[in-house]
């Protein structure tokens, strides 16, 4: 009761609803608060292990990524994902891929995600380099697991997470 009472006060307040969103892709409800996280985290818990109920009025967001962009992704883009142990490598290497590759590659930093992730996206069309030798370089890069490709992640996250976490 007590850790009810306190996200009814802190997070969730009993004036409004509960916004959630669930994002399909990877079968995952968030829901955002302050000051009352750990106490909504006991009271999951609490109400799975004391089979209680706990009901509120709640508006769910459901986002879907569209599998004809991604085909689209695919046949326009190398596109992949790749995680850096070094911050000051990450510059280093869009430079190189500017430089050597393409000079429309395109780096993304992801919002709110753990470590150095970047996306890549290299216009299939706009290469300075051999396609043969550039496509032989992506698909050894992802049989080593040294990058991910971002259509086969877009298609299947959840192949890549393990406990929340994307592989390194």
């Amino acid at each position: 009761k007590k850790n009810i009472q306190h996200i009814e006060k802190e997070g969730f307040l009993r004036n409004r609803p509960i916004e959630i969103t669930y994002y399909k892709w990877l079968d995952r409800y968030f829901v955002s608060n302050s000051g009352g996280s750990h106490h909504a985290a006991l009271v999951v818990w609490q109400s799975v292990r004391d089979k209680l109920e706990y009901k509120r009025e709640a508006n769910i967001t459901k986002l879907s990524i569209d599998k004809d962009s991604i085909k689209k992704l695919n046949s326009d883009y190398w596109s992949f994902i790749l995680n850096f142990r070094y911050q000051t490598n990450i510059q280093t290497l869009f430079y190189l891929f500017e430089e050597l590759v393409s000079k429309h590659t395109d780096m993304l930093e992801p919002n709110y995600y753990h470590g150095n992730y970047r996306l890549f996206f290299v216009p299939k069309n706009q290469l300075k380099i051999n396609k043969y030798a550039f496509e032989y370089w992506y698909r050894n890069a992802i049989k080593n697991k040294k990058i991910i490709a971002l259509p086969e992640y877009l298609e299947n996250p959840l192949q890549f997470h393990t406990g929340g976490i994307l592989i390194q």
